[in-house]
């Protein structure tokens, strides 16, 4: 009989509890850019209750630096990378309203000086492979 009542009392008690559905990710239409030229990154996001002026956007990157203006979310973001190497690129999206941050996923974004050079050593430590399996 008491777990009756406890089992009662929990269902009047109890809130419904829900996930919240957000989402934020980007892309980037060329994976080479060069240093310091600016490229634009396309949003891909879907929030319910909230509009993009709710949002503030912060790239953030592990090396390097990023020239951008920021008027909020929108579904394309001008930035300018400058740095060396290759860079993973991700970012902060703050909700102004509620205080939460959300992340995207860290991709990478290689500088086509980098990026050539890299082939160049590939190429040449491929070269060297062959001629030593031909000298055998």
């Amino acid at each position: 009989m008491r777990n009756i009542f406890y089992c009662i009392l929990l269902v009047f008690i109890s809130k419904k509890v829900f996930a919240k559905d957000v989402y934020f990710d980007f892309s980037v239409k060329e994976p080479f850019v060069e240093s310091g030229s600016e490229f634009e990154v396309k949003f891909n996001y879907k929030f319910d209750g909230f509009e993009e002026k709710d949002f503030l956007v912060n790239p953030v990157v592990d090396r390097g630096l990023v020239k951008y203006r920021n008027n909020g979310l929108s579904d394309v973001f001008p930035i300018s990378l400058i740095g060396f190497g290759n860079i993973s690129l991700s970012f902060d999206v703050w909700n102004l309203k509620t205080g939460d941050i959300y992340k995207t996923p860290i991709k990478p974004i290689w500088s086509t000086l980098v990026y050539s050079r890299y082939l160049e050593k590939l190429n040449t430590n491929l070269r060297s492979f062959m001629n030593a399996k031909i000298d055998r």
